[in-house]
Order: C-alpha cells, then structure tokens, then sequence
C-alpha cells in the first residue's frame, strides 16, 4: 500500500537502441500513418527523505541496499547496480517468480528490445533464404551488361568507364561466389581484393580511383554466424561504400559516365527470368522496409536524369558528349544533398578535406542508409563542432536540457582543445 506521501521501489531495466529511416524509396514506410497517444504525464511532484523513511517497501531491498545506495536513492530518486543477468527478461523472470515480493517496473525499452531481436532474426531469414541468391542474379547480370558495354565502346572515356564498371561488377561475384574475375579487369579487381580481405583502412581503389575505407568489410552483427552471411555482408558492403561521385577535388568524371552505365544496363538487362531492375528492387525495397532508404542517390534519381539530358541512347559513347555530361553534373547538382555528410581529413596534423576522399552528392548501386546515430555523430563532432573526434553519453542530458552536463560538456571540450 502507498499511502498518499509514501511511494514503492521497483526494478527498473533499461537498454537502449535507435533505428532510423532515411527517404527516396519508391515506398515511403516513414510516411505511414501515427497514433497519438495523447498521454499527459500525471505523477505528482514528490521528495525522498533520508533513510528512505517515506518509501513503503524499501525494506523489500534491505540485502540489495547498503548505506551508500541508500543515499543516492535519496539523492537521485533511483541507483544503478549491477547483477549476474544476462539476458533483459531474466530479470523480470526472476520478479515474477517472487512476486509480490518484487515489484518490475516495465519500459518501454523492454518492448523495443524484444522487437529488436524479432527484427534481426527475420532480416537475417531474409537475407540468407532470399536477398543472397537475388544479389548473385543481379551481380551476374549486370557484370555481363558491363561486359558488353566494354565491347562496344568505341569512346576512350566510355571504354575506360565501361573497363573500370566490369572490374566493379566482378569484384562483388567474387565476394559473393569466390569467382574468379575476368582476365581483361585481374590487374584492377585484384588490389582492391587484396585490401578488402586485409581490411586495409582508407586506400585508393585501383577501380574507382579514389579512396575508400577498407576496414569496413569485416563482417559483424548477425553477419558472422554463417559464411553465406559473411559473403554477403562483404559485397552488400561493396555496393553500398563504393560511391560513384560528381566531379570534385582530384575526381574527375569518370565515376559519372559509370554510373550512367550502370544505370542504363539496370534498366535493360535481363536477370533470368527477370529484369535486372526488378531484381534490384526486390533486394532494395525489402530493405528499405528494414533499415530505411538510401541516403545517396539511386536509380530512382539517376534514370530521370539521364532521360532528360540524353533522351533513347543508341550508342553509350553518346555519354560522354561534353555539353551533355556537364548538362547532366550540374542537374546532379540540383539534386537535395545527403543526410549523413562524408568528411574525411587528410591527416591528423592536416584538418582539410583529402581531394582523394568523395563527399557530397554521389550515386551508389545500393546505397547507404541515413540513421539518426549518424546523423548525430556528424552534428557533434569535427568538423560541426570543430576539434571534437567523439560524442560523449553528457550530450545526451544536454540534448534534454540538462546545463549542468552541457557545462561538462562544454568544460571537456575546451580541456582536450
């Protein structure tokens, strides 16, 4: 009984954990509809009193509570303490199996944790049963489209794209297949194997021609527990961190004029008994549904593009007419920016941006996603907040209006300069 200045404890669980959704799909789930709840919150103000005399149960906890927790709760209203648990609903076993002896208060984070363990268990059935064979279909397609593209260039820069999008394409059936490249492409597809198996860090790739970071095709999350799964974390990784960017530093044109290729064979070629572009929405749109949508541009962006400025293209060497290629970039231009920004510096000692680095407006075969933690990753720390490498658990309390952390905060950030 909580008489009308007494109140109860309870065992609180708390672990927490964000997904979020970016936009562009052809499907827009962030757009379904929401339920307001109209909850207002009702709990009257209250104060604890040493000892925890106006608590009613405390003495439930009397093992668990020495003097020191016994302050803080007075102090704080609540105290963290550690237990031998290893899973979020032992706890709540283990007071249920007492009850009433231990009350459980129940949050929100508990649900979310249990949505999250359906969510990665029905990915992964996903991605193992379904999305690996359609991304080998799709890989084999358009490495045959770019292959032909090869053949029938007859441009230098479009020969040297169409070269450079078979390597692309050969390195992903590689990670997926372990088959062996063509001999045509080996002198290109073969470093940047090499550094993906070696997790490199940031390199130039002998295909693109710039720098990407290596060091994120080691497979992590549920990604391990299979070799299937580790095969197609690494070419899913492959497709997803390889950008074709705009013109910009040391990057010329060249990453254009394959992504216009790309773009044209995903729309005409066949990936048995379907088109190559169906295939690639059946792997994309059911991701989008799981994580959101890409953050760089796709297909979806491209394609209008590429009607617009060069309308039926009957020969791809009409790519890379001048006029039209620098027509093309600068509607590329026009185009809303990326959510999450890339801003990689050229050394320690050196803060500005590496011109081998792309940032900005790029075109991924299956691009990444825009997630709230990387969004705030960016917003706190170089160069948003310049000389901060990391965020710190103070700026969430700040972020809720607590200055007594923003003051930490800010005192930390001066400290390391």
């Amino acid at each position: 009984m909580i008489g009308k200045r007494e109140f109860a404890l309870g065992v609180l669980v708390l672990m927490c954990g964000a997904r979020g959704s970016g936009a562009g799909s052809s499907l827009d789930y962030a757009a379904l509809a929401k339920e307001d709840a109209a909850v207002k919150p009702a709990v009257a103000a209250y104060t604890v009193k040493a000892g925890l005399a106006n608590v009613s149960n405390w003495r439930l906890y009397k093992s668990l509570l020495g003097p020191k927790e016994k302050a803080l709760i007075a102090r704080n209203y609540f105290v963290v303490t550690s237990t031998d648990y290893s899973q979020m609903y032992h706890l709540y076993e283990n007071n249920e199996y007492q009850r009433p002896k231990f009350p459980a208060f129940i949050t929100a984070d508990s649900m979310l944790h249990t949505y999250h363990v359906f969510y990665d268990y029905t990915l992964r059935k996903v991605e193992s049963d379904k999305l690996f064979d359609l991304a080998v279909r799709l890989t084999d397609a358009m490495l045959k489209a770019s292959e032909e593209d090869f053949s029938a260039a007859g441009n230098a820069e479009v020969t040297d794209a169409a070269r450079r999008n078979v390597a692309y394409f050969a390195v992903a059936r590689r990670l997926l297949t372990g088959a062996e490249a063509p001999a045509s492409v080996k002198d290109l597809t073969a470093p940047d194997l090499d550094r993906i198996a070696k997790h490199q860090g940031r390199a130039v790739s002998a295909i693109l021609g710039f720098k990407i970071d290596f060091s994120q095709f080691v497979p992590r999350g549920h990604y391990t527990r299979t070799e299937k799964l580790k095969k197609y974390f690494r070419a899913m990784m492959w497709y997803g961190l390889s950008p074709f960017p705009i013109p910009q530093g040391e990057i010329g044109k060249t990453p254009t004029l394959q992504a216009l290729l790309i773009v044209r064979n995903l729309r005409r070629a066949s990936a048995g008994p379907k088109s190559a572009m169906d295939v690639w929405e059946s792997i994309y749109e059911p991701t989008v549904f799981y994580v959101g949508a890409a953050d760089d541009y796709t297909v979806h962006d491209y394609a209008g593009l590429s009607d617009k400025i060069y309308g039926k293209v009957t020969s791809i060497d009409a790519f890379a007419e001048p006029a039209k290629l620098d027509r093309f970039i600068a509607e590329v231009e026009k185009l809303k920016g990326p959510g999450i920004e890339n801003f990689v510096a050229k050394s320690r000692a050196d803060s500005r941006p590496d011109p081998l680095f792309p940032v900005g407006r790029q075109f991924r075969f299956m691009g990444q996603r825009f997630i709230p933690d990387s969004r705030i990753m960016q917003e706190l720390t170089h160069p948003k907040a310049r000389g901060r490498n990391f965020p710190t658990g103070l700026d969430i309390f700040a972020a809720l209006g607590s200055w007594t952390e923003l003051r930490h905060a800010e005192r930390d950030r001066v400290r390391r300069g």
